[in-house]
């Protein structure tokens, strides 16, 4: 399936497998900013409403002073071992969402 609608369909599946399982699904900010930056460059408010609507169905991981700590670690040890994931002078998302997935798999010490 490679058409528009055919990918939602198998996307929409696919998620609410996930949900059935009992999988924690959640939307990175950062992944938030770029899919409605785009949506709303190219004005489609439907999308912007789906988008907001799909946050309030889930739970959004906001970017916090932690995961940017650790995304600075991340992106240097990448860089270090001569793995960059973006330009060197760009803001690399891909490391600030591996901080993210990493900071969601340690768990918390509730006192």
């Amino acid at each position: 399936m490679n058409d528009e609608g055919g990918w939602t369909i198998s996307c929409n599946a696919w998620h609410e497998d996930l949900l059935v399982r009992g999988t924690r699904v959640v939307i990175p900010e950062i992944a938030d900013d770029e899919v409605r930056r785009e949506l709303l460059r190219a004005n489609k408010l439907a999308g912007v409403r789906r988008l907001d609507a799909l946050k309030l169905a889930l739970s959004c991981v906001a970017i916090t002073t932690e995961t940017m700590l650790l995304a600075a670690e991340l992106w240097a040890v990448a860089r270090q071992e001569g793995r960059p994931a973006a330009d060197e002078k760009a803001l690399d998302g891909d490391v600030i969402l591996a901080a993210q997935t990493r900071l969601l798999a340690v768990p918390r010490n509730e006192n």
